[in-house]
Parts: C-alpha cells; sequence; structure tokens
C-alpha cells in the first residue's frame, strides 16, 4: 500500500513530509529533481516525516551522490534518529552526518 510523502522547496530548503518508503521514494527522488541541480548549496529538511524505512536513507545517499557530481553542498536537518540508526550499523553514519 502507497503512504502519502512529498517534497516542496520553501526558502531555499527542500521539506520532505509523510511517511517515505519503497513505494513513494521514487516520487520524492524524481521531485527533487527539478529543482536540485539549480541551487549551490542544497539543504532538506525531515522535520516532517511521520516515518521511513531504510528507502529514505537510500535517498539521501542518492541525494549526496548527486551533490558531488554537481559540486554542490549538502545538508540535512531534522534527520529521523531511525535513519541514523540504520546509518550506524551500515557505517554510513560519517557520509549522512560529516564531522
Amino acid at each position: 500500500m502507497k503512504k502519502n510523502a512529498a517534497i516542496f522547496l520553501k526558502d531555499n530548503i527542500f521539506f520532505v513530509s509523510g511517511d517515505i518508503d519503497f513505494y513513494n521514494v521514487m516520487d520524492i527522488y524524481n521531485q527533487s529533481l527539478l529543482l536540485f541541480k539549480t541551487m549551490k548549496q542544497v539543504i532538506f529538511d525531515f522535520s516532517q516525516v511521520k516515518s521511513s524505512d531504510s528507502s529514505g536513507l537510500a535517498l539521501a545517499i542518492e541525494w549526496i551522490k548527486l551533490s558531488k557530481i554537481d559540486h554542490q553542498t549538502i545538508q540535512f536537518k531534522h534527520f529521523p534518529e531511525k535513519l541514523l540508526s540504520i546509518a550506524k550499523v551500515s557505517s554510513l553514519y560519517d557520509v549522512i552526518c560529516p564531522l
């Protein structure tokens, strides 16, 4: 069952909201691509995310890859604790939360 999730841009910050899962993660990714490449600094705010499975972490990793290709800085705000836990056990914590 597909859950509701969305992404919107406000004040040069991408706000991710709803329930991110395997069924809607590509919708969020594709919507972000429309403006992603035009920005020098990319900020994603997850404060409105209600839940996420590991596809939310995969989404963040894809955004990091894109930012490296386009020489952009990237920042995640209010990254869900559940995803940080998955990142830690997957040895990806330093990728998501660099020093």
